[in-house]
């Protein structure tokens, strides 16, 4: 609510969960810049933690700054890469590549347009 009545957005939270609702991990923003924060909003570069219940560290996603076609690393708790988010382009809805340490897309993330935190994973675009 402080956000919505601030314009100023704070360290974000999430809880990732399966289909049927069951809680898998949690995500949480590290901390950062109030200055980026505060003047690039959505735009600033972030490094995000994603822990299990126990918190325990599972991998960091890292995103640095860009104005289009955003890319986010991910590593695991020992700074190995993983894998890279890739933004692609789409006229209607979010739509992401997930890519392996080589680079080869192995899962599409699609963001219905009206739904801002929900993403639908798919592989070969089935």
């Amino acid at each position: 609510m402080g956000e919505i009545l601030s314009g100023f957005e704070t360290k974000n939270k999430y809880v990732v969960s399966d289909e049927a609702g069951n809680i898998v991990y949690y995500a949480a923003e590290e901390e950062g810049s109030v200055l980026l924060r505060w003047f690039l909003k959505a735009l600033r570069p972030f490094t995000l933690v994603v822990l299990t219940e126990s918190n325990q560290v599972v991998l960091h996603v890292k995103r640095p700054f860009r104005f289009y076609f955003h890319e986010a690393d991910i590593v695991d708790s020992q700074e190995k890469s993983l894998g890279k988010l890739k933004k692609r382009f789409s006229l209607l809805r979010r739509k992401y590549s997930v890519l392996n340490g080589s680079g080869t897309e192995i899962y599409q993330l699609y963001g219905p347009l009206l739904k801002p935190w929900t993403f639908i994973i798919r592989k070969n675009d089935v």
